[in-house]
């Protein structure tokens, strides 16, 4: 059986054990711990563990470490419920019934919202609703107000109504287990019964001179318990006659509430006192419990208790909420009979017996199965102020260290006394050591004796290891093993299950004893002065612990560290360990100055036991001891606490997980206290993958904790084990789908289905497959075009280079035409007239004439040479380099024929744009068309070319002062007609003007 950190269950407690009633031991919640107000009325443990407490100013829950306070005006809501007290009724596992004077209320335990019932129509706003119970079937509830007793529908609509005539003079006395029955005292001393689904009355027991504060209790099948002023009275259910009577001790002494045990006995609270009433016997015990608070007896009206098998509380009217602390206690505390001279220095079990050093006291004896008041008031002692160990020997003995000189020494345990004072081999070698550090005293380096067997052992003084063996009445032989370097000293021994001898080091070294060597298995990178307490394997899951005052080192076989537990990386309340034993559960128990710290290596949860539990809180030796059935003693400054560690059981009664809150980036998704899976199925966008899961834990238990283990399947590869409260966050979870599961743990074994939240977070839309494939369609479709643009690019340049080449052949073939056409026939004109002077060289009239038209004709064809080299250089293929060439054409005409005629030009335009051959050839032929024409025919003094230019277009306007186009010239001429073909073919057009001369207006395309 795994053991756990748990108490056994109430139940199986109260069947076995004998109260000390007198000394009962109660944690106290004020309102300082979270309470809502210290006035406490009404309390209720609903079917999860939850304890209801009513308040006077408003509803407290606790769950067994906090208070959960509901809001006095709920958010959102025209109500409020802070008048007490209130009452309250589990409906189901969602919902919570409470009634007070401001109405009938419904909280939900998956939302915590509280809504208001419409109150039926006999609720008088005068009176509290009192919730009395439901029947059998759960169909029909029943309600008191005033006089009233109400019964209501599944739905909460009215069915009935039944009226108490006379209970407007009476006081209400019903308790607890009573239903179907209520009851009421009235002012003529009758207790009235009523049967509240039948309608009868009974007059139950006539208690003439009793107060109007009494309490009656049928949670017995056979009887009921009535208790008042006057005393408690057991009356028979069937007959309704009295069995006994019995009398309180105190003639003051006002009962409130009377609860029944398991055991069928009844504890009774009041008024400054509690009571035990043993019905068997009708014996009546008094407690005096005391609280943590104060330490002194409890004061105040006690107004309710909670009795059952897990817990035991109580509420009072002026002192908050008492919590019995000791059911069934695992520590047991052994105290120092001398309440100044507490201080253990060493400690050991002998069969029995506990023997104790006591600094500057002696050594010390008892058994450790005697109760506290059984323990002889003078208890045996061997008076010494040199005692600084013990060890177990051999039968009743048992070796002690004197710090004088380290000597040996051998006592027996009955009757105490030393028996060898000493004159042991090794007293020389530890006289010697101790001379020389006597002044750098140190109590980790005392000696140390390990028992190996009866006539075996190891014993150490400095860094010498020795062993001895022998009996006392044999006598005893030592023998030095090996040792470790100076610079260290041995401060553990330990021997394994397994029998592996290892020895800690006050360099935090371990040495492992093989083949009579003691060889270094672990030594830190630089030295520490930090010396090993102890040192423990356990050999189930292979694990060397290693205790010491920083912390313990966690090392798997083969002395690599693996962990390292310590207030910084464990959240433990301290580091500084004293003393450690392992278990036989694989629970490591170690002492600290601050109480007793427990570690379960199976699911790596460290619990920090509470001081309250034990009344010595500062173990700062070394003193621990375990005895034959594997209960463990520590030793501190005020004196000894004992585990009895079978009292710990993988039970842990009622006890539940929940989720008290999970939000997810900043948003809340869910708050409350359900212990059941919640919402579900949710989807998320893929940027809210930030979640927090708050885990809590109902256990009213002293030391019990509810340990869990939960997965976040989808992300975590393994559980994670945990205890009592833990917020989980997960940080940027990936797309996907996500369940959280929690579990209870007891060892290795779960409970129940546990809690389970399942939620999806979607893929970004860039993620979906939907995007995904539109996305490659878009890819195949954007190369396509890309390809295709290309392509087209490719092919434009192809055809642009085609029609260059088309345009360049054309330009080729009409320049060879024209060379032809005009210079062969220019050409062979001057080589007629040249024959014709060269065959009649004594023509004087006619050679002149004849060298004039060569003249002429040659100058001609220089003309059309030049025009021709322009055109093919491409250097001049734009919109000013053609208006140089013409300017510069036209006034060379000018000139070379004298002709009395003026030329403007304008040029207007900015952008020098280019223009291909063809374009330029037409243009230039057609402006010097129409300047011949103005020469020819016009009779002009003035010719006027003016370039313009647009967005598109290039104008080109031409005008002279002359007599127009002749009437001999038709407009329809070669001329004229010539000009718009060449103009057209450009994509241009042109028109013709006659207005006081002619007007040639061109546009061409850029």
């Amino acid at each position: 059986m795994e053991i756990s950190l748990f108490l056994c269950l109430w139940g199986q407690t109260l069947s076995a054990q004998e109260y000390d009633y007198t000394k009962l031991y109660f944690k106290h919640y004020l309102a300082k711990d979270g309470l809502r107000s210290a006035n406490c009325y009404k309390l209720y443990k609903d079917s999860y563990g939850f304890i209801w407490i009513s308040t006077y100013y408003g509803i407290s829950i606790f769950e067994g470490n906090q208070f959960i306070n509901l809001p006095i005006c709920p958010k959102g809501k025209n109500y409020c419920f802070t008048s007490s007290p209130h009452s309250f009724f589990q409906l189901n596992k969602t919902q919570m019934l409470i009634g007070s004077s401001d109405g009938l209320f419904i909280f939900n335990y998956g939302t915590m919202e509280i809504d208001r019932l419409p109150d039926p129509p006999d609720i008088s706003k005068d009176y509290k609703i009192t919730i009395l119970g439901m029947d059998a079937e759960r169909k029909t509830l029943f309600l008191k107000c005033g006089n009233a007793l109400i019964q209501l529908d599944s739905s909460f609509k009215q069915i009935s109504t039944l009226k108490c005539e006379d209970e407007s003079e009476g006081t209400e006395i019903i308790n607890i287990g009573t239903f179907p029955q209520y009851f009421y005292y009235t002012k003529s001393s009758h207790i009235i019964s009523v049967n509240i689904e039948t309608g009868r009355k009974d007059t139950l027991l006539h208690l003439p001179g009793a107060k109007d504060e009494m309490v009656i209790n049928a949670e017995s099948p056979t009887k009921y318990c009535i208790a008042s002023n006057m005393g408690i009275y057991n009356l028979d259910i069937k007959s309704e006659k009295q069995i006994n009577k019995t009398d309180f001790p105190n003639k003051a002494f006002l009962p409130f509430c009377v609860k029944m045990d398991g055991l069928g006995n009844y504890w009774v609270g009041g008024k400054e006192a509690l009571y035990y009433y043993i019905s068997s016997s009708n014996k009546l015990i008094f407690t005096k419990g005391k609280s943590s608070v104060e330490n002194d007896p409890l004061e105040g009206i006690i107004t309710d208790i909670i009795l059952d098998k897990d817990d035991l509380f109580m509420s009072m009217s002026n002192n908050g909420i008492l919590k019995y602390e000791h059911q069934s206690s695992p520590f047991v505390d052994f105290y120092s009979q001398d309440p100044q001279i507490r201080d253990i220095n060493a400690m050991t079990v002998q069969g029995n017996h506990l023997i104790i050093a006591k600094r500057n006291d002696g050594a010390e004896i008892f058994n450790i199965n005697d109760s506290p008041n059984q323990r002889p008031e003078e208890p045996k002692k061997i008076k010494s102020e040199n005692i600084i160990y013990v060890s177990p020997l051999e039968g009743n003995n048992i070796w002690l260290g004197f710090e004088k000189d380290f000597r040996l020494a051998i006592a027996k345990t009955n009757p105490f006394e030393i028996i060898q004072p000493g004159g042991f081999p090794t007293d020389s070698i530890a006289k010697s050591f101790f001379a020389k550090h006597s002044r750098f005293w140190r109590i980790d380096q005392y000696p140390i004796i390990q028992k190996i067997s009866d006539n075996f052992f190891y014993y150490s003084i400095h860094n010498l290891l020795f062993s001895i063996q022998g009996s006392v009445a044999k006598g005893f032989s030592f023998s030095f093993i090996d040792s470790i370097p100076s610079s260290s000293f041995i401060s553990s021994i330990n021997q394994s299950a397994d029998g592996i001898l290892l020895i800690g080091s006050s360099n935090l070294e371990i040495f492992v004893l093989e083949d009579k060597k003691l060889v270094k298995k672990y030594a830190p990178n630089a030295f520490l002065n930090i010396p090993i307490k102890s040192i423990c394997q356990d050999t189930s899951s292979h694990e060397t612990f290693v205790v010491t005052v920083n912390g313990v080192f966690i090392f798997d076989n083969h002395f690599h560290l693996i962990d390292h537990l310590s207030k910084e990386t464990k959240q433990m309340k301290t580091d500084i360990f004293y003393a450690g034993v392992l278990d036989k559960w694989g629970i490591l128990w170690l002492s600290n100055p601050v109480g007793i710290t427990a570690y379960d290596s199976k699911r790596k949860l460290i619990y920090d036991f509470p001081s309250n539990l034990f009344h010595d809180c500062d173990f700062s030796t070394r003193c621990v001891a375990e005895d034959s059935i594997g209960n463990i003693y520590f030793g501190g400054s005020t004196g000894i606490t004992g585990i009895h560690i079978n009292d710990f059981s993988g039970k842990n009664g009622t006890s539940y997980l929940y989720i008290s809150a999970i939000k997810n980036t900043d948003s809340t998704l869910y708050q409350g206290i359900l212990p059941n899976n919640i919402l579900s199925n949710q989807n998320f966008e893929y940027d809210q993958n930030s979640f927090q899961f708050d885990l809590n834990t109902i256990c009213s238990h002293q030391i019990a904790v509810v340990s869990f283990k939960y997965m976040l399947e989808g992300y975590d590869k393994t559980w994670q084990y945990a205890y009592g409260r833990k917020v989980c966050n997960y940080e940027n979870l990936a797309p996907g789908s996500y369940r959280f599961r929690a579990l209870r743990v007891t060892g290795d074994d779960a409970h129940g289905d546990g809690i389970t939240y399942t939620f999806k977070i979607s893929k970004p839309f860039w993620k979906t497959w939907l995007f995904m494939v539109g996305s490659i369609l878009f890819g195949i479709s954007l190369i396509v075009i890309v390809i295709r643009y290309f392509m087209d690019k490719g092919f434009e340049q192809q055809r642009i280079k085609t029609a260059k080449e088309l345009a360049l052949k054309s330009e080729r073939e009409r320049i060879a035409l024209e060379l032809h056409d005009n210079l062969g026939s220019g050409l062979t004109s001057i080589r007629l007239l040249s024959k014709s002077i060269v065959a009649k060289p004594y023509q004087e009239k006619t050679t002149p004439k004849l060298l004039g038209n060569i003249e002429k004709i040659s100058g001609e064809l220089i003309d059309q040479m030049s025009e021709i080299i322009w055109l093919m250089n491409h250097m001049d293929d734009t919109i000013n380099g053609l208006i140089a060439y013409t300017r510069n054409y036209l006034a060379d005409y000018i000139q070379r024929a004298n002709l009395p005629l003026q030329m403007h030009f304008e040029n207007n335009i900015k952008s020098d744009c280019y223009i291909n051959g063809i374009t330029q050839r037409n243009l230039l032929l057609v402006l010097k068309e129409a300047f011949h024409n103005v020469v020819k025919h016009s009779n002009a003094t003035s010719f006027t070319i003016s370039f313009n230019e647009t967005d598109s277009l290039i104008k080109v306007s031409i005008w002279d002062n002359g007599i127009g186009i002749p009437k001999d010239i038709s407009p329809n001429g070669n001329g004229i007609n010539n000009m718009t073909k060449r103009i057209t073919s450009i994509n241009g057009k042109i028109d013709f003007k006659v207005d006081g001369g002619t007007h040639i207006n061109i546009q061409i395309p850029k």
